[in-house]
């Protein structure tokens, strides 16, 4: 449910790729999604009904799946096919009341005239997150859908020489186009079928500007931390600036990036009562100045061998985390006040009984990618159990890290309990780091507060708003 679209997370292209493969030993079993209504995606797994989707999405699931060779794409609910009530709080029991066709109503009627009965053909990917799926339709003649699936504007393809139609099957004029999020038709017009192939193959993406900033901007105490991405064809100087949500850059950076790098921009910033506008990080590339909104994620940050402190907001719960360089290892050392001791956890989860969790970033600096806080490669979680018995106290959750790198030692205390570990170095001098101490009152009871260092409640799946640990030579502890 997190590969609803090729900019997911999880591409849905590499989604019916692995599903592929899981069933490559049936050789005469079609692949088909019987899913209803994941059509695109949203913040919640669990936000499946989009039976009123918009137009572009459902053309988009369609030709995604009839490009990657899938024999039958999700439905969507028949109440996408007609127009809205012109009165939304009026509820009844389909949502409308005369049949008037919808958006997606026409769109499917053009999907079906062109689409129906086709075959994939070919696959194409250009900067700018733009793709193109190459088929022949049920006549055996060749066509094509082309679309913006990062949903990025000012980004333009020349499709001269193609007979070019709309999502809703309507002619457009050839030529320099914008592409966006809703897919065009293409034809060969008067072009022969190898010439038309060819042409896709060579399609040049163009936009003025070919520097993109992430969507998400990391604060660590003064150093603002930006995602840079050239999506252009040739290396570009930018200076990169930032304004907005309370924060002012107090000098510009200036990078270089070559076709296709990314890069991670550090800005020193401070806090002005004038700049309480919308953030947007500023890009001058070429003469021009181009602005992007962006969300400002203000991490907690510490240096490495100084305490971390975080309480329940209760109260009741207390607890203290110190990282330190020791002997070449990562040193962490927790201490916990709990006065309740809530026993096994039984059929609880890791979380819903006496526990720590702590969870680890190697690369906080990584903002690249339509979705930087995704977890990367880089990033895993444990969990300590400390009511559990020896040997079943550790859980790991990530494959950067094995069991055999972590060394664990759980001893009760007065009043709590206090925890050990000592694991491998990140690579450079940052790591992303939070931790949540969870509470139970009694045997079988679940937890009933919690207190963590970054305060939001988004760790498990949001790595961005992890704090920061930095550390340098005067972390190391000597033994």
């Amino acid at each position: 449910y997190v590969g609803r679209e090729l900019g997911s997370p999880s591409p849905a292209d590499r989604s019916i790729a692995r599903l592929r493969e899981q069933i490559a030993p049936f050789k005469t079993l079609p692949l088909w999604n019987t899913e209803l209504y994941y059509l695109f995606e949203t913040d919640s797994t669990n936000d499946y009904f989009q039976g009123r989707g918009n137009a572009d999405q459902a053309a988009r699931r369609f030709l995604t799946d009839l490009g990657e060779g899938v024999v039958q794409s999700a439905s969507i609910h028949t109440q996408g096919l007609w127009m809205l009530l012109l009165t939304p709080n009026l509820s009844c029991s389909d949502g409308v009341l005369d049949q008037l066709p919808s958006p997606i109503f026409v769109t499917y009627n053009a999907l079906a005239r062109h689409f129906e009965g086709a075959k994939p053909a070919g696959k194409w990917r250009y900067p700018r997150q733009v793709i193109a799926y190459g088929y022949r339709d049920r006549e055996n003649a060749p066509l094509a859908a082309l679309w913006n699936y990062g949903k990025r504007d000012g980004v333009f393809a020349d499709l001269s020489g193609f007979d070019v139609l709309d999502l809703f099957g309507n002619p457009v004029q050839a030529g320099k186009l914008p592409v966006t999020a809703a897919p065009y038709f293409l034809r060969p017009g008067k072009l022969a079928e190898a010439e038309f192939y060819e042409r896709l193959g060579k399609l040049t993406i163009t936009t003025p500007q070919p520097v993109a900033a992430a969507g998400v901007v990391r604060l660590a105490g003064t150093t603002l931390f930006i995602g840079l991405r050239n999506d252009g064809g040739e290396s570009v100087q930018a200076v990169v600036g930032f304004r907005g949500g309370g924060l002012v850059a107090v000098g510009p950076a200036r990078v270089k990036l070559a076709p296709g790098e990314e890069k991670t921009v550090e800005l020193q910033v401070r806090e002005s009562a004038g700049s309480d506008g919308p953030a947007e990080v500023m890009i001058v590339t070429n003469g021009h100045t181009f602005r992007k909104a962006v969300e400002v994620l203000r991490n907690p940050a510490a240096r490495g061998g100084e305490t971390i402190r975080m309480t329940s907001p209760d109260g009741k719960l207390r607890a203290s985390a110190t990282l330190a360089v020791k002997a070449g290892k990562l040193a962490v050392s927790i201490e916990v006040e709990d006065r309740t001791d809530a026993g096994e956890l039984g059929g609880r989860d890791f979380w819903e009984g006496d526990s720590v969790e702590l969870f680890f970033d190697r690369e906080p600096e990584a903002l690249s990618g339509e979705h930087p806080s995704v977890y990367r490669p880089g990033t895993f979680r444990l969990f300590l159990l400390p009511r559990e018995p020896a040997g079943k106290q550790l859980h790991i959750w990530g494959n950067a890290i094995m069991p055999d790198e972590v060394k664990t030692v759980v001893t009760p205390a007065p009043g709590g309990y206090a925890i050990r570990l000592e694991l491998p170095l990140p690579p450079g001098n940052r790591l992303g780091f939070d931790i949540k101490v969870n509470d139970a009152e009694a045997p079988g009871q679940k937890a009933v507060r919690s207190a963590n260092w970054s305060g939001s409640p988004e760790s498990f799946r949001n790595r961005c708003v992890f704090g920061m640990i930095e550390f340098n030579s005067t972390n190391e502890v000597k033994k």
